[in-house]
């Protein structure tokens, strides 16, 4: 019987991508935002998910009724406005220290995996990553920041697009 290749778990993954992050973030010179997010592109957004987390932010009802070209936009939109706030986030990040936690088990193919950012001028930051399992690995589909869930955001920014667009279509605004 062929022996499947490892596949990283969650813990390991998302302790990759911190090294990666980290020694990036403490290169000399510092590097600007279009650096940041040329490096999230290449080294990070492999690790997750856009198109599920766009899906989650519609709703299936209404991803089921989207076409194509509006998943891609959604899709689009959600990658690039989370790559952007985390390199406006990673161009001050450095110097921290951070603390993984084992992963949680939430339901047969998801686990959730808890990220603590130490730094000594402020109150600690708690991250959690929400991970699923792709054919291809695991993969992230959500992150919370001391309890505010980026899915979540664009799930309340989509629902607020969706209601001034019906507001228009009805003739309520001019």
């Amino acid at each position: 019987i062929p022996r499947q290749a490892q596949v990283p778990g969650p813990a390991v993954i998302l302790k990759q991508g911190l090294r990666r992050l980290m020694a990036f973030a403490g290169s000399d010179p510092k590097p600007g935002r279009a650096q940041a997010e040329a490096f999230l592109e290449r080294e990070i957004a492999p690790y997750f998910d856009f198109a599920y987390m766009a899906s989650w932010a519609a709703g299936d009802r209404i991803w089921q009724r989207m076409g194509a070209a509006q998943k891609d936009e959604l899709v689009d939109y959600i990658k690039q406005d989370f790559l952007t706030t985390l390199a406006t986030r990673l161009t001050g990040f450095g110097g921290q220290q951070v603390q993984v936690s084992h992963p949680r088990r939430v339901s047969e193919n998801e686990v959730m995996v808890g990220l603590s950012i130490l730094n000594p001028q402020t109150y600690p930051a708690r991250l959690n990553f929400r991970f699923y399992r792709a054919e291809d690995g695991w993969k992230v589909f959500d992150v919370s920041a001391n309890g505010s869930s980026a899915v979540m955001h664009y799930r309340n920014q989509f629902r607020q697009m969706m209601r001034e667009k019906m507001i228009q279509r009805r003739g309520y605004m001019r």
